[in-house]
């Protein structure tokens, strides 16, 4: 999840890898590889700045990143992990990524549970490099009770949940999506919004799909580069 920048400065990469049955992972938190050397391949296309077809940067008035569950630090397949860095993406922009000046900035970090959640310090973090520039959402799409309230002290994030009215209900899943959508969609109603915006998906395969088909309804896509998407299924 480390940056570039932080790659330049210290000679380090650092990754954040969840505890798993996927093989690559498990091979990750062994305590024995520790002094084993790794070979790192750099490749892919979804990168920030965008790689492919990518509209002009600095004409960017708002960018947008969507992470679903592990989309915000990595995905996984049988045999290898794909480094998504959503977050890492973010903090490179407070770095010395140009971006437009006034460029609005809105991460949607989706989670079933609250004890999924991480790097709410590092969203801290951005939120105070940007102000008011940055909206920061975390909606935990599984009903809660009503001792699972998010305690966040700096308010750095919105939270979007519901706590469950009887305890069969804890753990199901609410209707987040018809709130979801709406707010992930408001800034992309007229066309020189979408002209001037780009978006990041990174999540389950559920979320990309629908997420990507809203987008492409209201006339942007990966084609046109405003919708940058990390598939790893």
């Amino acid at each position: 999840m480390s940056t570039p920048k932080y790659f330049r400065t210290r000679g380090l990469i650092t990754l954040s890898i969840q505890l798993t049955e996927n093989p690559p992972s498990k091979w990750l938190w062994r305590d024995d590889i520790i002094g084993q050397k790794l070979m790192i391949r750099v490749g892919g296309n979804f990168t920030f700045p965008p790689s492919l077809q990518p509209p002009e940067l600095r004409q960017a008035d708002y960018l947008q990143f969507v992470a679903g569950g592990v989309g915000i630090k990595f995905g996984a397949t049988a045999t290898s992990l794909t480094k998504s860095p959503l977050i890492s993406m973010l903090q490179a922009i407070g770095e010395d990524v140009s971006v437009h000046p006034f460029a609005k900035i809105t991460l949607h970090y989706l989670v079933c549970q609250r004890n999924e959640t991480l790097f709410l310090d590092t969203i801290a973090e951005i939120k105070q490099c940007f102000g008011d520039r940055f909206g920061g959402h975390l909606w935990i799409t599984r009903q809660t009770d009503s001792n699972g309230d998010v305690s966040i002290d700096d308010l750095s994030v919105q939270i979007h949940k519901q706590v469950a009215l009887a305890e069969s209900e804890v753990g199901q899943p609410w209707g987040w999506w018809n709130q979801f959508l709406p707010m992930a969609t408001q800034d992309f109603d007229t066309y020189e919004k979408r002209a001037t915006s780009l978006a990041y998906i990174c999540g389950p395969q559920g979320l990309t799909d629908r997420l990507l088909d809203a987008y492409e309804q209201l006339g942007m896509s990966t084609k046109s580069g405003q919708v940058q998407v990390e598939k790893w299924w």
